[in-house]
C-alpha cells in the first residue's frame, strides 16, 4: 500500500468532438423551391419561370458548383408547371375555350353557339 499524504492524480483530459458549424442556407436555392410550389399549387406562370430562375442563379452562386436539392426541387416544379401551363394553353386554344375563358361568359351560350 502506498502511505504518500499527497497522492499525484494525474487524470487524461476528455476531448469531445465539437459540433459543426450550421451550414450557410442558400436563400435562392429557398426561393426556388417556394416559387415551384407555389407554381403547382396556384397559378402558374411567372411562379414557374421565377423557380427556374433562382433554382439557376442558385446553382451559379455555390461554392462548388452543384444544385441542392431545394434548387433541383424548384427547378423540376417550375419545369412541370410551366410544361403544364403550355399544354392547357394549346388545348384551350385549339378547342375554342379561350374566348370563354378570357371573357369570363356563360360556357352553355357557348357551347350552344358553337353547335
Amino acid at each position: 500500500m502506498n502511505n504518500n499524504p499527497n497522492p499525484v492524480y494525474n487524470p487524461t483530459p476528455t476531448y469531445y468532438p465539437q459540433p459543426e458549424p450550421p451550414k450557410e442556407s442558400n436563400g435562392m436555392a429557398t426561393a426556388a423551391l417556394v416559387m415551384g410550389i407555389l407554381s403547382l399549387a396556384c397559378c402558374g406562370g411567372i411562379f414557374s419561370i421565377l423557380a427556374i430562375v433562382f433554382a439557376v442563379v442558385s446553382k451559379n452562386k455555390s461554392a462548388d458548383g452543384q444544385m441542392s436539392g431545394m434548387a433541383k426541387a424548384g427547378l423540376i416544379m417550375g419545369i412541370i408547371s410551366l410544361v403544364l401551363g403550355l399544354i392547357s394553353s394549346v388545348i384551350s386554344v385549339a378547342t375554342g375555350m379561350l374566348p370563354l375563358l378570357l371573357s369570363g361568359g356563360d360556357i352553355e351560350s357557348i357551347l350552344d353557339s358553337m353547335f
